[in-house]
C-alpha cells in the first residue's frame, strides 16, 4: 500500500475512528485553552471547557476527583467539593488523595480513597514546564466520569487556586477556605501541654517541600525565631534547621521531623499563629481558622493562594512571579533576601495586637 492510500485512508470521513480522532483533537485544543484563559478569568474559561453546561461535572450522577502533590494541594481542592455538594446534594463524590485521614468524614465526600486506587495516570507529566499537561489524558478521564483537578495549565495564575479547581468543575466557588478533619482531643493534648508557655504560640514551619525557591534563607530564620523567644512561644515543625547545634530555650518547643499526619494537622490547630514559605500549613492553619504569615517573596503571587486573615509578604521584581519549581534561581532567591527578619517580626507582632479572639480562634472554626 502506497503512502497516498494510507494517508487518504486514515482521513477516510466516513470512518468512525477519523470522527474519534477529531472529537479528541478538538477537545484536547479546547481544555488547553480554558486552562490558559483561567489564569485571569474563570467566567470565560468554564464557558469555553464547557460550552452551555453541556457535559459538565456538576450534572454528572457521580464524580471520581483526585489531586497529585502536596497537602496544601488536596486541601484546596476542598471548597469545590464543598460546593459541589452544597449544590447537587444528590451526586456521589469520591475523592483520592494521599492525605486520607486528612478527609475522611468531612460531610461533602462520599468517600475518601487512597490516592493508589484512583484508575488513572496523572496528566501531568512535568512540573518544571508551565504547560506540563498530558489533555489526552484529561479528555480520557472525562469520559470515565473521572477527574484530575489543575492548574499546571494556568501558570502563573492570578487567580485563587481553589477557584480554579472549581472552574474545572463548572462551579464558581467564592469561599476559598479548605476543609479538614481534626482531632480535637489531639489539639487539646497540644494545648495543654503549652499552657505554661506565653503566647502567641507561633507555629513555625522553615521550609517547603515542594521547591526551593520557596524557601527563606536559614540565616534569616534563627534571627527572627532568636528574637521572637523573647515575647513569644515558638514550636517549630517540618524540616527545622539545616545543621548546627540544636535550639534551646524555655519558650521554644522542638516538634520538627518528629510528627505523623494526624499530630501534625492538631499542632498546627492547636497553635494561634502560623509562620512560613506558602506550603501545607498554611493550608491547614486556613481550615483551622488560624492566622498565618506567608514569605511568598516572588515565587508566586498572594492572590493564588491567600487566606482572608494572613499578612502575606511579596516581593515585587521583573522576574516575579517565577514558579520555577524544579530550576535553581538564576537570581540567587534575591526576592527572598531582601524580606528581613524585622518585617517578618512586625507582621506577627500586627496578628497578635489583634486580639485574642482574632488570633486564638474557637475550635468550632476548624471543621
Amino acid at each position: 500500500m502506497t503512502r497516498s492510500r494510507i494517508i487518504r485512508k486514515s482521513f477516510n470521513p466516513f470512518s468512525r475512528q477519523t470522527w474519534v480522532r477529531g472529537w479528541r483533537v478538538i477537545r484536547t485544543y479546547q481544555f488547553r485553552v480554558a486552562d490558559r484563559v483561567n489564569a485571569r478569568s474563570g467566567w470565560l474559561a468554564r464557558r469555553i471547557r464547557w460550552p452551555l453546561g453541556l457535559g459538565s461535572p456538576d450534572r454528572w450522577p457521580e464524580v471520581h476527583v483526585f489531586r497529585i502533590g502536596g497537602i496544601g494541594d488536596s486541601l484546596m481542592s476542598t471548597p469545590a467539593l464543598r460546593l459541589l455538594k452544597q449544590i447537587r446534594p444528590q451526586i456521589r463524590i469520591v475523592f483520592y488523595t494521599p492525605y486520607v485521614e486528612a478527609f475522611r468524614g468531612l460531610p461533602f465526600l462520599d468517600e475518601v480513597r487512597p490516592l493508589e486506587d484512583y484508575p488513572h495516570y496523572s496528566a501531568v507529566y512535568s512540573l518544571a514546564k508551565p504547560r506540563g499537561v498530558m489533555y489526552s489524558r484529561i479528555v480520557d478521564g472525562y469520559r470515565a466520569r473521572d477527574v484530575e483537578l489543575l492548574y499546571e495549565g494556568s501558570i502563573p495564575p492570578r487567580r485563587h487556586i481553589a477557584r480554579i479547581f472549581g472552574d474545572q468543575l463548572g462551579l464558581n466557588v467564592r469561599d476559598v477556605r479548605p476543609s479538614c478533619v481534626f482531632d480535637e482531643a489531639l489539639i487539646r493534648r497540644y494545648q495543654e501541654a503549652w499552657a505554661h508557655l506565653p503566647r502567641p504560640w507561633v507555629v513555625v514551619n522553615r521550609k517547603s517541600t515542594s521547591g526551593l525557591n520557596k524557601n527563606w534563607m536559614g540565616e534569616h530564620w534563627d534571627r527572627l525565631i532568636a528574637s521572637l523567644l523573647k515575647r513569644y512561644t515558638v514550636i517549630e515543625i517540618g524540616a527545622g534547621r539545616d545543621g548546627g547545634d540544636p535550639l534551646w530555650h524555655p519558650h521554644y518547643v522542638d516538634l520538627t521531623g518528629k510528627l505523623r499526619l494526624g499530630h501534625f494537622l492538631a499542632a498546627v490547630a492547636a497553635g494561634d499563629i502560623h509562620v512560613g514559605p506558602m506550603s501545607g500549613p498554611v493550608h491547614v492553619a486556613a481550615a483551622a481558622g488560624k492566622p498565618s504569615v506567608v514569605i511568598y517573596g516572588g515565587y508566586e503571587h498572594p492572590d493564588c493562594s491567600s487566606y482572608p486573615e494572613n499578612m502575606n509578604i511579596y516581593t515585587e521584581l521583573a522576574c516575579s512571579q517565577c514558579w520555577l519549581l524544579m530550576e535553581q534561581c538564576p537570581y540567587d532567591r534575591v526576592c527572598l533576601s531582601r524580606i528581613s527578619p524585622e518585617r517578618v517580626e512586625e507582621a506577627i507582632a500586627s496578628l497578635a495586637r489583634s486580639g485574642p479572639e482574632a488570633v486564638h480562634g474557637p475550635l468550632e472554626q476548624m471543621r
